[in-house]
Formats: C-alpha cells, sequence, structure tokens
C-alpha cells in the first residue's frame, strides 16, 4: 500500500514535481531552487506522534511580550506563510518584534483514525500550546489561524480562554451552513460517511485535493494558461512555483476527526449553533472573551465571507473583542499576495501589539472598555 504522504512515494505528488521540474527548466531555475520554500531558520521544541512546534530563529531582539502560534489546516503544511523569502508572513512578523512558533500537523499515523476532534484539540493541540507557553516563559499566546486552523484555534481558545492573549483568523470557517459547495457536497445524501472513512482510515490527501479542484473544474487549466505567457519572469516563476509545490505536498486527514468535521460541523454546523463540546464543556461563539481579527476575503471559493465569523453569531458582550476585516483575492492570494504584504500585514501586525499591551495590562483580560473597543465589521 502506497503512503501518499510520503517523498516520493505520492503518485500525484511525483506528477506534479516532475511537471514543476520541467517549468522550472523553462523559466531558469533549478529544482533546488524551486523546492527551497519554508527557509526561514527554525527548530523543533515539542513533539507528539506526527505534531510539531517549531520556534522561528531571529536576528533581532525580541519587543513583544507575547509569542505568535501559528495554527495552519489539518491537511495543509505550514511553510505556505513563509514560502519565500521576501514573501513571507513568518519573516515580516519576526522582523516586528514577535516571536513566532508554528505547529506542523505532519502525516498521521495509522493509529490517528481512531483520533478523534476532542483529543486533538484537546489534548495535541493543547500541549503543543502549553510548551510554547513554557519556552517563552510567557502567560499569554497570540493564537494565530489559517482556514481550518482558525476553526480548531477558536475551539480551544473558547475553552482555555487565559491562555488567549488574542485570536486572529485568517480565511477561517465559522459558519458551515454557508460554506458554500464544499458544505453542499458535505451535506449530500449519497455520501456515506461511515463507509468512506471505514474504507480508507486516514482520509488520502489526493481526494481531498481533487475536491477542491472540482470546485472550479477549468481553474487549473486557466491558471496554468495565464502563467505560462509570464513563466520567463523570474520572479513571477519562483513565486508561482514555490506556491505550487506546496499546494500538491499535502496531508491526509484523521479519520475519526474527518467524520467530526463532515457530521459536527458542516452538517449540523454545531459551532455557529454553540453545540460544540471539548474536554466535556460547551464552547459557544458568542462567549468570545478575548480580542478576536476574522480576515475575510471576497474571492474566496473555498472559505466565502459569509462563512467566516461575523456579528450575528455574537453576544452584545463579545462584540466588544470583535474586529472584521474583508479583503480582495483568493484564498491563498489575499493572505500571500502584494497588496496583501504592503497593507494587511502591516496592519495585522499593529493590531496584535495592541492587543498584547492590553493583554499584559492585567493578569486577566478584562472587559474592553467602550472607548478601547474596536468597532464592530472595523475595516
Amino acid at each position: 500500500m502506497l503512503d501518499l504522504d510520503l517523498i516520493p512515494h505520492g503518485v500525484k505528488l511525483q506528477e506534479g514535481l516532475a511537471w514543476l521540474a520541467a517549468a522550472g527548466r523553462r523559466a531558469g531555475i533549478g529544482p533546488e531552487r524551486f523546492l527551497q520554500v519554508g527557509m526561514t531558520p527554525a527548530r523543533r521544541i515539542f513533539r507528539e506522534s506526527s505534531v510539531q512546534v517549531l520556534k522561528y530563529e531571529r536576528e533581532t531582539p525580541t519587543t513583544a511580550r507575547h509569542p505568535i502560534l501559528i495554527i495552519p489546516s489539518l491537511i495543509n503544511r505550514h511553510y505556505v506563510l513563509d514560502i519565500l523569502p521576501g514573501k513571507s508572513l513568518i519573516e515580516f512578523l519576526l522582523a516586528e518584534g514577535f516571536p513566532v512558533y508554528v505547529i506542523e500537523w505532519g502525516a498521521p499515523e495509522d493509529e490517528d483514525r481512531w483520533l478523534t476532534l476532542d483529543r486533538l484539540v484537546g489534548g495535541r493541540l493543547k500541549r503543543a500550546l502549553q510548551s510554547v507557553l513554557e519556552h517563552e516563559k510567557a502567560d499569554r499566546v497570540h493564537l494565530f489561524g489559517h482556514c481550518l486552523g482558525g476553526t480548531l484555534a477558536m475551539i480551544h481558545a473558547l475553552r482555555y480562554p487565559e491562555r488567549v492573549a488574542s485570536l486572529s483568523l485568517l480565511t477561517s470557517p465559522m459558519d458551515f451552513e454557508t460554506g458554500g459547495q464544499l458544505a453542499a457536497w458535505a451535506r449530500h445524501p449519497v455520501f456515506d460517511l461511515d463507509a468512506f472513512v471505514e474504507a480508507y482510515g486516514n482520509v488520502p490527501w489526493p481526494l481531498m485535493l481533487a475536491s477542491f479542484h472540482l470546485l472550479k473544474p477549468a481553474g487549473s487549466v486557466s491558471k496554468y494558461l495565464r502563467a505560462v505567457k509570464r513563466l520567463r519572469d523570474p520572479s513571477f516563476a519562483r513565486t508561482f512555483l514555490a506556491l505550487e509545490a506546496w499546494g500538491i505536498d499535502n496531508i491526509s486527514f484523521p479519520g475519526a476527526c474527518y467524520k467530526a468535521l463532515i457530521r459536527e460541523l458542516y452538517r449540523e454546523n454545531a459551532l455557529a449553533r454553540g453545540n460544540v463540546k471539548l474536554d466535556g464543556r460547551p464552547v459557544r461563539l458568542e462567549e468570545i472573551s478575548f480580542p478576536v481579527l476574522s480576515i475575510a476575503s471576497l474571492g474566496d471559493h473555498i472559505v466565502p465571507p459569509e462563512a467566516t465569523l461575523a456579528e450575528r453569531f455574537l453576544s452584545r458582550e463579545s462584540l466588544r473583542y470583535f474586529t472584521r476585516w474583508t479583503t480582495e483575492g483568493g484564498h491563498i492570494g489575499a493572505i500571500l499576495g502584494r497588496r496583501a504584504q504592503s497593507e494587511l500585514w502591516p496592519r495585522i501586525s499593529e493590531w496584535l501589539s495592541r492587543q498584547g499591551e492590553r493583554a499584559a495590562s492585567a493578569a486577566h483580560l478584562s472587559p474592553l472598555r467602550p472607548s478601547d473597543a474596536p468597532s464592530p465589521g472595523a475595516g
């Protein structure tokens, strides 16, 4: 049986890398360069099964009191936010004075087919976060969730708010009922979820990747046709090939977690309705008691803007902690594109700095005064 998570055994990964290598040669970029992604130096400080926590090395002194812990989606490698030197959000945040850590989920082991969402978020994620707090000698952390990683971060933060200086959500789904085509497929009656997971154990990443491609069946063709015209531009080719390499370097999904994702979140919309439990206690969006920044992309076909956190799920009290921004672009481009680098990244850094100052002002985060609180829907 092929292990689709490990190079060089993944068949689709082999095919994709062969295409990338050929395109790189035509652009004068050898494979030793376009595969040099995620290059900001980092070292491992924690490991549990396949999960690792990496700390990024700094060249300048830390000026922020609270570290950032980046939580990527369960099916994606973490380095999309560190894709290339000069185009790395992680590199930018380090230069802004933040200690930066990231979770790398890693390829699930065979036994992870029984890993539940509760054990993942209340167990592995909890212990990973604790390792950051201990390593940094901090009392709180800025959680920074990308896509589904933001959903996991929100569930954890609602259960353990005393550990959270702030929570940033980058195109993260919260209302799965408005999740677009993916939500419609997840709820379709012909999708036999139990049989699917029973057959595969951990859900193979090529199947999930195929579902994303089917959202825009002609998307890859049109993307490559546009790219061919610019591949001789070394700067464009370097970025394009790096993102393509990341796009086919996915990891499979733990079986029990996948069942919870489909059944509880997509089919029952349990998070938006306040029906998710962690460690035996319910977590509800209306009980947010820490600063939250939600960033939605108007052109996102994977997590539509209406699926991200919005005012309608929050109580009058929790609205005082909530900031929402919208930006242009797709699911990835809105976070990594040139406009994001020049406009969005500095705004994120400024917002994080303000929340860090507030969290440092008291041992326990108190409700924001009206004069301090961001206006709902700001940005």
